[in-house]
């Protein structure tokens, strides 16, 4: 299909020599038909990959500045078209998210596709970047029609449009924004919108907060940086990838204390000093595995709740002192931080729990 609508553009440019008018203009809506099923095509395939937890994510500190710079740059040819400008407000050296690379471009991208479409011709579609309590938001603002009021609830299903008239019009498959929130919630994030009628609309994408490599921190300094709330449980969270565990606090903040090791040495001595509330483990360490950890935690917690976090395609029912297992490429954050919560809310009812 997609040499069909290459081949389609190339007679439709030219490069096959003149033709008719009228053969020109069925040419030309042949390759706009085209081109839209490629998109159809390609946005259905990346629902069920995400959907099959077989999109993978490489996640590391991305720093925001150039990213959206590209972004930009990508749709400069589109924004064009439709006689739009895409403009980017000042964004800190340091802003930083954790996030795949190329997942977070199909995201601003699909966001500023749809902003620069539903954009008056010669409007400003504009990106801003927020700093949150260990987040950072990243703002598409357009300044076109706004949603409708019964639309809204809808706006992140499958193949929504607001019109039906709008996939001929403005050339959408209705499953941009729906890719956009799977991936979110995959990176560890939420995506939401405000919109007023006739004024335009803003959407927001929240992404936790990473330092760039040469300036972070080790787990063991982000432990003694940080204050603790008394109030709240502690989770021990083991896994050999620094980013992981990064992000993985960054879901937690406000709901747990989290500390983190990539070592299981360092775990059982932690395991030794600390009573937890619940604990997070990985299978594979450089020095050892994850499950090893259980015996020591339930002798000194026989009920703690225990949550397998891996990449690792393992059997998911609970054996060998597990509670749960989650496998990272099909559980979003959202799922780990409330299951996690969740247990330690019942172990403390039912008389258990650390501290």
């Amino acid at each position: 299909m997609t040499s069909i609508a290459g081949s389609l553009g190339l007679i439709s440019g030219g490069a096959a020599g003149e033709i008719p008018p009228k053969a020109a203009r069925l040419v030309e809506i042949a390759h706009s038909n085209a081109a839209r099923l490629v998109r159809l095509i390609n946005d259905i395939l990346d629902i069920e990959k995400i959907e099959a937890g077989r999109m993978q994510f490489d996640l590391r500190p991305l720093a925001l500045a150039p990213l959206l710079e590209a972004a930009q740059h990508q749709t400069a040819g589109f924004a064009g078209e439709y006689g739009v400008k895409v403009d980017i407000e000042p964004v800190g050296a340091g802003f930083a998210v954790l996030a795949d690379e190329d997942r977070l471009m199909q995201v601003i991208t699909n966001l500023l596709s749809n902003a620069i479409k539903f954009s008056r011709r010669g409007e400003v579609v504009t990106i801003r970047v927020t700093p949150l309590d260990r987040r950072y938001r990243i703002s598409v603002i357009d300044r076109g029609e706004g949603i409708p009021e019964a639309f809204r609830s809808r706006i992140f299903g499958k193949f929504a449009q607001a019109d039906a008239s709008d996939s001929r019009q403005k050339g959408g498959t209705g499953l941009g924004l729906s890719i956009v929130r799977e991936i979110v919630v995959r990176l560890g994030g939420s995506v939401d919108f405000e919109s007023v009628e006739g004024a335009g609309s803003i959407f927001h994408v929240d992404l936790p907060a990473a330092e760039l490599p040469g300036i972070s921190p080790t787990p063991s300094e982000v432990e003694t940086q940080m204050p603790r709330d008394p109030t709240l449980p502690i989770v021990l969270h083991v896994d050999d990838d620094p980013d992981m565990l990064a992000v993985v606090s960054s879901a937690f903040d406000g709901k747990a204390t989290i500390h983190s090791t990539p070592s299981v040495a360092e775990a059982r001595a932690a395991i030794r000093r600390t009573r937890y509330d619940a604990a997070i483990l990985d299978v594979g360490m450089l020095d050892g595995c994850g499950t090893d950890l259980v015996a020591p935690l339930r002798k000194r917690a026989p009920s703690l709740p225990v949550v397998l976090f891996t990449a690792q395609e393992v059997d998911g029912a609970p054996k060998d002192g597990i509670d749960l297992v989650l496998v990272k490429s099909r559980a979003s954050l959202d799922t780990l931080v409330r299951e996690v919560t969740d247990r330690i809310g019942s172990d403390r009812v039912n008389g258990g729990g650390g501290k």
